[in-house]
């Protein structure tokens, strides 16, 4: 049964015992239930309405600092944790890296906002570390994340289908913004159906999951369906015994979703041969894009032109003349525009922070082989880091402050391994 199935019954009971009308209120609106409650309209609404999932996710984190304060919360501990450590250390290059950006204040700014998409992970992890470890079932929030994405996937396709226009973007304005919502959601959804105990999951699981497969192609953004396939690959490997252990449905769904990919094919088979074609144009201004950010780099070598200053230094000094584009806000490589932005030490200290993603991810494989969350979450971090070869993903608000709650929760579900 769902949580909100057991909310439903619990407060049905409660009214039929004679609790009345007031006391059934007050049994429903309890802190932990209102925490849990925004935390979950924040991963659905994400998907849809970025100003109204933010709004939930300040209102999560105001109520959890509440439950931090009511549940004794063990500041010892939770500095304990190796990539709480990791996180600290980061944020604290990233800062002083700052302090030498050709505008401080923006660079500020965006620094503010780099620390706001970690909020959720601290939070998590601070609740661990108190008297509240009980409190939050991973599922629901996980469920509301793909209901919002299989929401905003369905608008993407009556978009296509009122306009016959490619490229869709449902509610955001960048189709490659809104096919990279599906690097999170693909492996999610695949890491959860290996799991589904019932039909309805089953069936649920695959219904979103084919609707967010159509919905990606028809985005048209090629680095979202590499990092994509490469998520949902990882996650399948790593799920080999399950597939060993049910052979039939396996096949079954690999000849579906094959299926699926052939009737499809016409909205993406000329798509598919630009990935390999040099003299497209979106392959070639990348390159130049490239080499013009390495040329930034070897110029503002150790603590970079700022966070959020590259497109000021880039158009006006290292635009590659021949460019058909006469603007670029990133230099389309995650790694790339963090070295240009933040120097060698900033690009030290973001490789630093993937080893300790990655250190917390295998640390828990070891120990939770067949755990769906842990399998999820390396199946994001992969599709995110093959995507950020690509385009500057990582640290995009939207991505990144579900990528982390999504860690917290991982580790807030686990035994206390991360001090490792």
């Amino acid at each position: 049964m769902t949580y909100f199935g057991r909310l439903f019954q619990s407060s049905c009971r409660n009214i039929k015992n004679g609790g009345g009308v007031l006391n059934y209120i007050i049994h429903i609106i309890t802190l932990e239930k209102i925490f849990i409650l925004f935390t979950i309209l924040f991963a659905f609404f994400m998907p849809l309405f970025e100003g109204i999932a933010s709004t939930m996710m300040i209102l999560s984190i105001i109520s959890g600092c509440f439950l931090l304060k009511r549940y004794d919360f063990n500041i010892g501990s939770f500095k304990g944790y190796f990539l709480v450590k990791i996180i600290m250390l980061f944020f604290m290059i990233i800062f002083i890296v700052t302090l030498f950006s050709t505008n401080r204040l923006e660079s500020l700014n965006k620094y503010v906002g780099l620390v706001k998409c970690v909020l959720p992970f601290f939070l998590l992890i601070g609740l661990k570390e108190s008297k509240a470890r009980d409190l939050i079932k991973p599922l629901p929030i996980f469920v509301a994340f793909l209901l919002g994405t299989t929401c905003a996937s369905l608008y993407s396709i009556y978009q296509y289908i009122h306009t016959g226009q490619l490229y869709v973007t449902a509610f955001y304005g960048h189709h490659a913004v809104f096919g990279s919502f599906m690097e999170l959601s693909l492996p999610i959804t695949l890491a959860l159906l290996f799991v589904a105990e019932t039909k309805r999951q089953q069936v649920f699981y695959i219904i979103s999951g084919i609707i967010c497969l159509v919905a990606l192609i028809m985005t048209q953004a090629r680095g979202p369906w590499i990092a994509s396939f490469a998520g949902m690959v990882t996650v399948a490997i790593l799920f080999r015994h399950r597939i060993m252990m049910h052979k039939r449905k396996a096949l079954f769904c690999t000849l579906f979703l094959l299926c699926v990919i052939i009737l499809a094919a016409p909205l993406y088979s000329k798509r598919v041969v630009t990935l390999v074609d040099p003299q497209w144009a979106s392959n070639y201004i990348r390159v130049m894009i490239w080499k013009s950010t390495l040329q930034m780099i070897h110029d503002y070598p150790l603590v970079g032109v700022g966070l959020d200053q590259f497109s000021s230094i880039y158009n006006p000094l290292y635009l590659n003349p021949l460019s058909p584009e006469r603007f670029h806000g990133h230099g389309h490589n995650t790694y790339l525009t963090f070295a240009a932005e933040c120097g060698l030490i900033g690009l030290i200290a973001f490789m630093a922070l993937l080893y300790g993603v990655f250190h917390t991810l295998w640390i828990q494989m070891k120990a939770h082989s067949r755990n769906p969350y842990v399998i999820a979450c390396i199946g994001i971090f992969i599709a995110l880091l093959v995507n950020s070869l690509v385009d500057r993903i990582f640290w995009e608000a939207r991505l990144a402050k579900l990528f982390w709650l999504f860690m917290g929760l991982m580790i807030y579900n686990s035994k206390d391994l991360q001090r490792k």
